[in-house]
């Protein structure tokens, strides 16, 4: 295609992980009810000392400190024809950090662009993805 025609494909594979390559990437990795197993023991009371985090993360956080059960709110930038978090897909607390994803790579890499999906889970489903407060992986008890 030349210079200034839209480059962005019409068909995007979006499948998650299988099951297996789920285990592997959540294996030994801290879940939202017990972040102190990985980051500072102060990781509740002071989260930004671990970065930018908003405050409405920072509510979802405290929420679930030492409570496995207590529902939080997860949120996805997905292309347009996806509805639902699956299994294994990355996954955020911080509304603001799905629309900035959602702004700067979908909407501008995806013919018809993204949205944000959301999804009430328990915090002990909320996996750590690395040592960035803002990136999560959805992996559901069976």
């Amino acid at each position: 295609m030349g210079r200034g025609q839209n480059t962005k494909p019409e068909n995007v594979n979006y499948r998650g992980p299988t099951r297996s390559d789920l285990q592997r990437q959540v294996e030994n990795r801290p879940t939202l009810d017990n972040l102190c197993v990985a980051f500072p023991e102060d990781i509740y009371s002071r989260p930004e000392s671990c970065g930018q985090i908003d405050s409405a993360a920072i509510q979802s956080m405290r929420l679930a400190q030492n409570s496995p059960e207590a529902l939080v709110t997860i949120y996805r930038a997905a292309p347009t024809h996806v509805d639902t978090i699956k299994p294994g897909d990355w996954v955020t607390i911080n509304y603001r950090y799905a629309l900035m994803h959602k702004e700067y790579v979908l909407d501008k890499h995806l013919a018809g662009g993204g949205k944000v999906i959301k999804k009430e889970v328990r915090a002990c489903e909320v996996v750590s993805a690395s040592d960035d407060l803002d990136e999560w992986v959805y992996n559901p008890r069976a």
